[in-house]
């Protein structure tokens, strides 16, 4: 079917003599009759379908203007002006090179279209192409440019050259001026560059993909970061930054991080986050790099409990630790009885929460760690009980027990029928062990002495040195005092009126007060020790006991 007889005749041949495409668009029939090709300069008068026709066209566009072309042809179907028409810069594609061009329309009678194609002038076009790129890179803060590959005899890459740069690249590379570099090898600018540039874009022109790098200037001494991006098979634009002081901050925080990590891990044996919404306990992102790995706990603390990492009075210690956070607390922390894993016996662990906000969401966080002190525990345990203990015979020293036996008196002051009854014991004529026996002999004395004490009060019993061979005892919360006092003293002198270990008879006096209700320990004390005066003065080795109401 002839479509010319709607259009004008005159005008197809205009056309076809100053356009590279000439199209004949049938709206109402849906299709085209193709006057002439992009690629022919004969005119084949080839009739299409339309969106046939559509799907060749853009095959011809550039697919950077594809969706350009879309909108020149939505303008046409959608116009119903039959006095309108239009236009559009596009780059087509003739063969595998690009070219730049316009499209122009033109709406006649009767639903017909008349559409041109026309290409520019390869010289046009690439002068319109370096005055956009110009523009483009000159006004980039960053050093930018447009380079060209250069190749050797053999084909390979060799060389870059500068096609256009910026004042920025120039200051970079040690240039004052644009035109110090624009038509220069890169070689003939700086001949010990890094051949890295040229490769990447090599690389771009041929893969048709942007390529990026980071790669420390041996000639210029910093850090660059380099992208290249293919603009056609020889040239590429590139675009460089100085990235010296980020990479010097990465590697210094990363340095930094280091060192707190080799911290942490010789200071403690796990680190955790804590939710205080959710109550729930979770491993620190990366934390299991360089500490001991934590389960997921949610239902803090008794989660631990359920788990079996901690124990009943563990749960309740970290139950107020928690609360004090809740309450708006900083930091806080507890020692408990835990295990981290369940092969393992518990220990004594030091568990730490910190309260911290967050720099960039403002929300408060918390983080937390273990750590292994049962070693310390037993280490300051010991040495508790040495501070506590009398160095010769090992029982109480005068202070801890005078502490002990204050603290009994608290609980338990005594009233309704509940006494309390303190003992002071002295070993009778023991100066003259020491000047006959010598003080050898007198510390061996008072060793065997301390444990005929031992074996007549109970393990419950506060029993103390007071100095030289003197000795108190305390037992506290009785209801028939005397039965007890007579017993304990009957079985303690017994047992020294037979014969010591040491060879030595040893004999002792024993002056006992009985206390009921509110009464302080100097009151015991100086009650008890008169007690035992007057058991030196009925002619010793016995025991004497009076009552509160009797002084």
């Amino acid at each position: 079917m002839d479509m010319t007889g709607a259009g004008d005749r005159a005008l197809l041949d205009v056309l076809c003599q100053t356009a590279d495409a000439v199209w004949e668009i049938d709206l109402p029939r849906q299709t085209v009759q193709v006057w002439q090709e992009l690629d022919e300069r004969q005119k084949p008068c080839v009739q299409l379908p339309l969106e046939q026709a559509l799907q060749r066209a853009e095959s011809r566009v550039s697919p950077v203007d594809r969706p350009r072309w879309r909108a020149v042809w939505t303008q046409i179907r959608d116009r119903e002006d039959p006095a309108t028409g239009g236009g559009a810069e596009l780059h087509f594609l003739r063969g595998t090179a690009q070219c730049g061009g316009t499209v122009q329309w033109r709406r006649c009678a009767e639903g017909h279209v008349w559409l041109t194609a026309r290409c520019r002038a390869p010289e046009a076009d690439s002068r319109l192409e370096d005055e956009w790129l110009c523009h483009h890179f000159g006004a980039m803060p960053l050093p930018a440019g447009v380079v060209k590959v250069l190749f050797d005899r053999e084909g390979h890459p060799a060389d870059l050259l500068f096609c256009r740069v910026n004042l920025a690249l120039c200051q970079l590379l040690g240039q004052k001026e644009t035109r110090q570099l624009e038509h220069r090898p890169l070689l003939e600018v700086l001949p010990e560059a890094d051949l890295l540039w040229l490769r990447m874009c090599h690389r771009a022109n041929t893969t048709k993909r942007p390529q990026h790098s980071v790669r420390y200037s041996q000639l210029l001494h910093r850090y660059l970061e380099i992208w290249t991006y293919p603009l056609d098979g020889e040239r590429c634009g590139c675009v460089l930054q100085d990235v010296t002081r980020e990479v010097e901050q990465e590697g210094q925080l990363k340095e930094s991080w280091q060192r707190q990590a080799l911290l942490l891990k010789n200071t403690t044996d796990a680190v955790f986050q804590y939710d205080l919404a959710r109550r729930t306990l979770f491993m620190s992102e990366g934390a299991a790099q360089w500490c001991r790995p934590l389960p997921t706990v949610p239902d803090m603390p008794w989660g631990l409990l359920e788990r079996g990492m901690i124990q009943q009075a563990g749960a309740e210690a970290l139950r107020q630790v928690i609360g004090h956070l809740e309450a708006g607390g900083e930091s806080a922390g507890c020692d408990i009885l835990a295990r981290l894993a369940p092969d393992e016996t518990f220990g004594w662990y030091n568990v730490t929460f910190w309260r911290y906000r967050d720099r960039n969401s403002g929300s408060w966080q918390v983080m937390g760690s273990f750590k292994n002190i049962h070693q310390e525990v037993l280490r300051r345990e010991q040495l508790e009980r040495a501070a506590a203990q009398d160095p010769l015979t090992g029982v109480y020293n005068v202070a801890t027990g005078r502490r002990l036996v204050k603290q009994q008196l608290k609980q338990h002051p005594g009233g309704n029928g509940r006494y309390n009854a303190l003992f002071i014991i002295d070993l009778d004529d023991f100066k003259g062990i020491n000047d006959s026996c010598g003080h050898h002999t007198g510390d061996a004395v008072l060793q065997e002495f301390v444990c005929a004490l031992q074996r007549a009060f109970r393990s419950g019993d506060i029993v103390y040195r007071l100095g030289g061979d003197e000795f108190a005892a305390f037992i506290g919360d009785l209801q028939r005092p005397y039965r007890v006092v007579d017993r304990v003293s009957r079985r303690l002198l017994n047992d020294l009126s037979r014969e010591n270990r040491c060879g030595v008879p040893v004999r002792a006096s024993i002056g006992v007060f009985i206390g009921c209700g509110p009464l302080t320990y100097e009151q015991y004390y100086k009650n008890a020790d008169r007690a035992l005066y007057a058991a030196k003065e009925r002619g010793k080795n016995r025991v004497v006991v009076v009552e509160d109401n009797l002084f």
